[in-house]
């Protein structure tokens, strides 16, 4: 056993290596490792890590040179053939990599990490399921879970539905059936819906319904809802068209006085209007791709990106903006342009890093053959996924905090 000491140059190096394979920059972390083994040949995890690196090159040679060495020094970790295994793993060499997971079980059977790669290799071989890996998906960390998505996506993509891996690979393979069963609350909530949604129809109000009807649960297993909601996005395609057609936005008689009292009204009223049109437009395109018009809405979103540019590309519709780019970048890649939709997808993400973004870009290339950086893309959307709730609770601990602090000085005085 290593002993930490402050202050110590390894120890430094040996940090430094670790932070820049966090951030990617594998070049220097190779160095920063290598430096750190000149100072102790003997310190197994340095050898791990700078195999690591040299893995994420494409180097499977010196990444298995540099791991093998610290099995040599430390036969009983199990992490060091599990991670050798994914080296052999992310270069496609299945059976290499399953005779080093399979090692990795031997020194600890009931890692359940371990099992997850010994069962991913094997289905790579053709053999078994990954049903109840893809159960458990939630539990395993997102290094493999990135390795599993990109492999489900490849599945999907050799089987002609690339649309459907945009979306949700997992949910595609069918694992995670919903019950049919409704309870009684359940089903006097879908009559009520459904009589709510028609009530709608009657008086006109086609995106209402389409509102109402899109909230049931599973609504897509009801030929019957289908064929309504199919009916209703209809009617609020037209509805939106002959909004769209209308020279000006509507508005009260407040919101007329206000743009005759104010002194550039007409410039006022017309950059109003082109966010009005804009904001409708997104309604558009979004109904447009619901009926599978996916022509229809990339030109819709095309002239919704001219009028932001034209605009000044306003900061406080940059969220916006990336949704809009990413659609546009989903429907290019669809076409088979992945150099445009990774463009695309590089725009969105000046705008705002919306959630999604990192997971077009990876299956544009998947798609294009780029499996590494494919990978890195899954797994930087499954970081942000998940780390999206960190701030969130930390400002509840905050106030917490807070509200405590408050209680012990009332109880002080």
């Amino acid at each position: 056993m290593r002993c930490h000491v402050l202050f110590d140059r390894t120890e430094r190096l040996f940090s430094a290596g670790q932070k820049a394979l966090a951030a990617q920059t594998f070049e220097a972390a190779i160095g920063y490792l290598e430096s750190a083994i000149a100072t102790d040949t003997a310190y197994s995890h340095l050898y791990l890590y700078l195999g690591i690196a040299k893995g994420e090159l494409g180097q499977l040679d010196e990444a298995s040179v540099a791991i093998r060495k610290a099995i040599e020094l430390d036969p009983r970790n199990f992490v060091f053939p599990m991670e050798l295994g994914i080296r052999f793993l992310d270069a496609g060499q299945a059976k290499a990599a399953f005779d080093y997971f399979t090692d990795a079980a031997r020194l600890a059977p009931d890692n359940p990490l371990v099992s997850n790669y010994l069962r991913l290799a094997s289905w790579e071989l053709g053999e078994g399921d990954l049903e109840e890996v893809i159960r458990q998906l939630r539990d395993i960390p997102s290094p493999f879970r990135s390795r599993l998505l990109l492999r489900l996506a490849e599945r999907l993509i050799t089987r002609g539905q690339l649309a459907v891996a945009l979306d949700d690979p997992v949910a595609a393979e069918g694992v995670t059936p919903v019950s049919q069963e409704r309870s009684r609350l359940a089903a006097f909530w879908w009559r009520r819906t459904l009589w709510k949604a028609r009530r709608l129809i009657d008086r006109g109000d086609a995106k209402g319904a389409l509102w109402s009807l899109t909230t049931l649960e599973n609504w897509q297993a009801d030929a019957e809802v289908t064929a309504l909601v199919q009916e209703v996005r209809e009617a609020a395609l037209a509805a939106t068209r002959r909004e769209l057609s209308r020279p000006a936005p509507g508005g009260g008689w407040l919101l007329r006085l206000w743009w005759r009292l104010t002194r550039n009204a007409n410039e006022e009223f017309q950059a109003y209007a082109e966010r009005w049109r804009r904001t409708l437009r997104v309604e558009l395109a979004q109904l447009q791709l619901d009926l599978d018009r996916t022509d229809d809405a990339f030109e819709t979103l095309a002239k919704w990106r001219g009028s932001f540019v034209r605009s000044g590309s306003p900061k406080d519709e940059s969220v916006s903006a990336a949704l809009v780019f990413l659609a546009m970048a989903r429907i290019e890649i669809l076409r088979g342009d992945d150099g445009r939709g990774i463009q695309l997808c590089v725009e969105a993400r000046d705008h705002a890093d919306v959630c999604g973004i990192d997971w077009i870009e990876g299956m544009a290339r998947l798609h294009a053959g780029d499996r590494r950086s494919s990978r890195r893309l899954f797994e930087a959307h499954l970081r942000k996924m998940h780390g999206s709730i960190e701030p969130m609770v930390r400002r509840v601990v905050r106030l917490l905090m807070l509200v405590l602090t408050a209680c012990f000085i009332l109880i002080g005085t």
